[in-house]
C-alpha cells in the first residue's frame, strides 16, 4: 500500500493518443491476414452494443474472443509496443513521476509491457489471453474506484487525468481532476 499522494491516469485517449485495444486489433490484423474473418462478427458485435442489446462487458469479451485465441499474444504485444510506444503523449512523459498509477479498462496483457517501460504501476482489466474471456470486471467507471480502494485503501490521489466523464467516480477521489483533450 502506498502512503504518499500520487498521480493517477487513465490510459487510452489520455496519455496514449488513441485507443490501444483498437490499435492492437488493427496491428494483429495487419500481421495475421487470417484475422480478417473476425471483422464481420466484430461489426455485428459492435452494432449489438450500440443498440444496447448487449452490455459493454459482453461486447469486450466477444471482441477479445474473436481474435486473441488466434494470435501469439505475447509476441504481438511486444512487437506492438516497439512500434506504438510513440503514441504515449509527450506532455505525460514530461511530467511523469516514479509513483504514477495507470488505471484502465484496457487489458492488463496489453498495457503491462508499456507500463513496465514507463516504470509506473498498472491496474487494468484482466483478460485470459488464450480464450479472450474477461477474468473480472471491465475496469470502467465505479469499477476503477472499487479496485483502487481494494489495492490502495484511502491513499490520496493528488491528480487524476482522464479523457472521459465515465471516470467521474475516480475524479471524485482526487484532489484535482483534469479532463484531457
Amino acid at each position: 500500500m502506498k502512503t504518499a499522494e500520487f498521480n493517477v491516469y487513465d490510459f487510452d485517449k489520455t496519455i496514449y493518443a488513441g485507443d490501444s485495444t483498437v490499435d492492437f486489433y488493427i496491428f494483429c490484423l495487419k500481421n495475421n491476414p487470417k484475422l480478417v474473418l473476425s471483422i464481420f462478427p466484430n461489426f455485428v458485435n459492435a452494432c449489438k452494443f450500440k443498440l444496447r442489446l448487449i452490455k459493454r462487458s459482453e461486447f469486450k469479451e466477444n471482441f477479445y474472443i474473436s481474435f486473441l485465441p488466434k494470435v501469439d499474444v505475447e509476441t504481438m504485444v511486444q512487437k506492438f509496443w516497439q512500434v506504438m510506444n510513440k503514441k504515449v503523449q509527450k506532455w505525460y512523459l514530461d511530467q511523469k513521476r516514479a509513483n504514477d498509477l495507470i488505471i484502465s479498462a484496457s487489458a492488463t496483457f496489453l498495457l503491462a509491457k508499456i507500463c513496465k517501460q514507463l516504470e509506473v504501476e498498472l491496474l487494468a482489466s484482466d483478460v485470459d489471453v488464450k480464450t479472450g474471456r474477461l477474468l473480472g470486471p471491465n475496469l470502467r467507471g465505479v469499477e476503477k474506484v472499487k479496485l483502487y480502494k481494494a489495492r490502495y485503501e484511502d491513499t490520496p490521489i493528488d491528480n487524476f487525468y482522464t479523457d472521459s466523464l465515465s471516470d467521474k467516480p475516480m475524479m471524485d477521489l482526487a484532489e484535482n481532476a483534469h479532463l484531457v483533450k
